[in-house]
């Protein structure tokens, strides 16, 4: 086998963690015509394999040496008839006689939309010319031509790939189309390409990047999207055709939007999901990597600022080198350790190799805590010498939001790491299958390090971010403060004052309503937290083989209750989940009270055998876990010498708002005593849901809004906090008519939507029927998205709040709905699932 040049990455931050040059070569026009410069061209296409630098998989294993490994594994596997569809599902084979028999339709795994995703990628091409390029064995290569033959055959065949919605799903054709262009550039290097199939695979990339470049196939503001601007820009530059430069251009401005919306001015990825934040960065990384090979020096405005991007996954990643586990990330506990030179254990991950190489580089942050305050993050690491790792204090708070994509109930949750262990954890995320117990519980508030409200969870939709945040904050040298503020549940206001004194954590619940409810407080451990028990009212458990201890202490009356494992409680089931469909049992504790007002004070502290807490990282500094209290009587905390005073807040709301109508005009006011700065903002809308006049956020908390027309027009009350999070809830009803208006709100019950649940009823036979139950005052639609096995199947907008469909096939069903109103108060919820024989 003729040796080339390999331009693959490896590691879990590699593409990520990398500086992006500055390009310098040729810049694209908007000409039509072709972009390979001669020196790129192949016999057949507009670049070889030695300037392909497409991962794929790549980055998700260990090393070069385990990527040899897995590849030529997968591939043989394949080879006997069992095809491993993707790394993430290495165990669900789907098995075949021959490429020829292959149904493309069928679905082999626990995660069906998961499984058809990548069973239509073709990731099994990537890993059978991998093996190949390490192997030399030509079989993997005709059996990769093989298996793209019977793909084309099945797309071409309409009867059966008509109802797949997966083969041009956006996700993927892009992977698909990244995957075909990898095995031709392998293909091509061997010698085995002639004429004839290279123009079989030009009109097969073609129909790639027809499908691509339609604009109503694109996925805007959405990681997807990259996925198929990437493989756009891979397809132009192979084809290099006269439509090359046209398709070019058009990925790079859809790229730049997609970067606009993608991450937040603080260069935070909006995704809420540290995973897909990686992938994120890779891509963009990846896509200005290659335009550099080929001397492209357009692009690199979209990636000139992902420095900043690299700096926070650096600040996600735990020290054993996996990402925290908030939103939809996995996290595949990569623990395997081995003696440092310091006779100590430290871990063997592919991500703390790359974080050294940053660090080498002058790239790693400088201070041991950052904060996001319009992203809604906090983080801190007592030590960024790799060195140490092993036995760093890791810890984060989170509260706030921009986009509901991977989104959890999680806000004003934290998670901790020291000793070598998780020890609070985000508990995952199951897989994407809306209706299953274990992913609707995972992405609830119930599996997350909160206070919940009468045991339950709330609806994350994008128009509900400005119920939660971060108000404040204060990064010292003795500790750091974080306030954020959770209003998702109708009618209270949750406010979590976090302090972090390193090896001892406090935290402060301030909940307000003016209604009774059940508050819980709810604290997760990692599946390393191990003996788990109550002593003399506190929780006192083991951290994992490291001799110390984690204890929660709590300064004020409330119940306890310590569960273990998903049989203990029928509503919080108490696992972590670490990868797609994989349960364990762990350790949560829920503190529990009953009230209108409620407040928990709570220290959590890190100790060794004796009861000792770090309190100095430089100098080794420590104290009894008794020197770390609350007086909050007195407002106080006492934290082994330091001091915090405990602040509260008073609440910025709509109580005291005030409406006058004056013939087609309205005078506005919205009167608040606080001590910290807010604007305020008014919006009216018409009937239809437009918004007929509005005003600019100001310090004044009153405003007069002038309007024109007739009928109901509904009045809109924002509160912009100090970090951009700005709250809107309706606070009245003008009815204008002859020039003259009025003041009607007294006729409304419920101007701001309350959702009850949901009932379901099977009608007849094979017929079903989802009904909602809500509270709301104002004009309403819905939208219903029947899935089966996971994949969207239907999509009904009704006027009536219930929806009807039957059902002819077998499989495991559930309906996302979405509530929709006149100002834009969206829920969005799912059924639980339910099979059909």
């Amino acid at each position: 086998m003729t040796k080339t040049k390999k331009i693959i990455s490896f590691g879990t931050a590699g593409a990520a963690l990398v500086a992006v040059a500055v390009f310098a070569g040729i810049y694209i026009s908007n000409n039509f015509g072709k972009i390979a410069a001669k020196e790129f061209n192949s016999q057949y296409f507009g670049f070889t394999r030695e300037y392909y630098n497409y991962t794929g998989d790549a980055d998700m294993i260990e090393s070069e040496e385990s990527w040899n490994r897995d590849m030529s594994r997968w591939a043989e596997l394949t080879s006997q008839g069992k095809m491993v569809v993707n790394s993430r599902l290495p165990d669900d084979y789907y098995e075949f006689t021959s490429p020829a028999e292959i149904d493309w339709n069928a679905v082999c795994s626990d995660s069906p939309n998961t499984f058809s995703l990548y069973f239509q990628s073709l990731c099994c091409v990537q890993y059978l010319s991998a093996a190949y390029e390490n192997t030399g064995n030509e079989s993997y290569l005709d059996l990769a031509r093989e298996i793209i033959d019977s793909w084309n055959r099945f797309d071409e065949n309409k009867e059966l790939s008509a109802q797949n919605k997966y083969i041009w799903y956006d996700h993927a054709m892009a992977l698909r189309t990244d995957n075909l262009i990898y095995f031709m550039t392998v293909y091509e290097q061997s010698g085995k390409l002639d004429e004839d199939y290279a123009e079989f695979f030009r009109s097969l990339l073609q129909r790639h990047v027809d499908m691509l470049s339609d604009e109503d196939r694109y996925t805007k503001n959405h990681n997807h999207g990259i996925f198929q601007d990437q493989a756009l820009i891979y397809a132009a530059y192979f084809l290099n055709d006269d439509n090359s430069r046209a398709n070019l251009r058009l990925a790079l401005d859809r790229l730049k939007a997609q970067k606009e919306f993608a991450y937040t001015e603080e260069m935070v990825h909006v995704e809420n999901s540290p995973g897909y934040a990686y992938l994120s960065c890779k891509q963009f990384t990846e896509i200005a990597d290659f335009l550099k090979i080929l001397k492209c020096r357009d692009g690199a405005d979209f990636i000139a600022d992902l420095d900043q991007a690299k700096k926070y996954m650096a600040w996600v990643t735990l020290p054993n080198g996996n990402y925290a586990m908030m939103g939809d990330t996995d996290n595949k506990r990569d623990i395997k350790k081995q003696r440092g030179t310091n006779g100590q254990w430290q871990y063997i991950n592919k991500t703390i190799t790359n974080i050294d190489k940053l660090e080498k580089a002058g790239g790693l942050p400088k201070a041991l805590s950052e904060i996001y305050p319009k992203s809604g993050y906090y983080y801190s690491r007592s030590t960024w010498d790799t060195d140490e790792f092993y036995n760093s204090t890791w810890a984060c708070f989170k509260s706030g939001y921009r986009a509901k994509t991977h989104k959890h109930a999680d806000d004003t949750s934290f998670m901790m790491y020291s000793k070598g262990y998780e020890i609070f954890s985000d508990s995952g995320f199951y897989n994407y299958m809306p209706g299953n117990k274990y992913k609707d519980y995972l992405a609830s508030a119930l599996a997350h390090n909160v206070v919940t409200v009468d045991d339950g969870s709330y609806s994350v939709c994008a128009e509900h971010s400005g119920n939660t945040g971060i108000i404040d904050y204060k990064l010292g040298k003795d500790y750091d403060y974080v306030l954020g503020y959770n209003d998702m549940y109708d009618g209270v206001s949750i406010d979590r004052h976090f302090y972090n004194f390193g090896d001892a954590i406090v935290i402060f619940d301030d909940i307000v309503s003016s209604e009774e409810h059940t508050y819980s407080q709810l604290f997760h451990f990692s599946e390393f937290i191990t003996d788990v028990k109550a002593e003399n009212g506190e929780l006192v458990g083991r951290i994992g083989d490291s001799g110390c201890f984690v204890r929660i202490r709590q300064f004020g009356a409330c119940d306890c209750n310590l569960i273990y494992g998903r049989n203990a409680d029928p509503k919080y089931l108490s696992v972590i989940s670490r990868e797609i469909n994989g349960i364990e049992d762990i350790y949560t504790c829920i503190y529990s009270t009953s009230g209108t007002n409620a407040q928990f004070a709570t220290v959590i502290t890190v100790e060794d055998a004796n009861g000792n807490v770090i309190t100095d990282y430089k100098t080794g500094k420590t104290a009894k876990y008794t020197d770390f209290n609350i007086d909050t009587a007195e407002g106080k905390i006492s934290a082994a010498g330091k001091s915090a005073d405990i602040k509260t807040r008073a609440r910025c709301g709509f109580e005291n708002v005030t409406i006058t109508a004056n013939k087609s005009s309205v005078i506005l006011s919205n009167p608040n005593e606080v001590d910290y700065p807010v604007e305020y903002g008014w919006d009216m809308y018409n009937g239809a849901g437009e918004i007929v006049a509005s005003s600019e956020f100001s310090k004044n908390d009153g405003c007069t809004l002038k309007f024109e027309g007739e009928g109901k027009f509904y009045v809109v009350s924002k509160i912009k906090y100090p970090y951009d999070s700005v709250k809107r809830k309706m606070v009245g009803v003008i009815w204008a008519k002859d020039g003259n208006s009025k003041d009607i709100s007294d006729q409304f019950d419920c101007l701001n939507l309350k959702y009850n649940g949901y009932q379901f009823e099977k009608t007849e036979d094979n017929k079903y029927r989802v009904s909602l139950s809500f509270d709301y005052s104002g004009s309403t639609g819905f939208r219903w998205y029947l899935y089966k096995n996971g994949s969207g199947v239907q999509y009904d907008i009704t006027a009536e709040p219930f929806f009807e469909y039957t059902i002819e096939e077998p499989g495991t069903y559930s309906v996302i709905f979405y509530i929709r109103t006149t100002d834009g108060q969206n829920y969005c919820y799912n059924t639980e699932e339910f099979e059909v024989k």
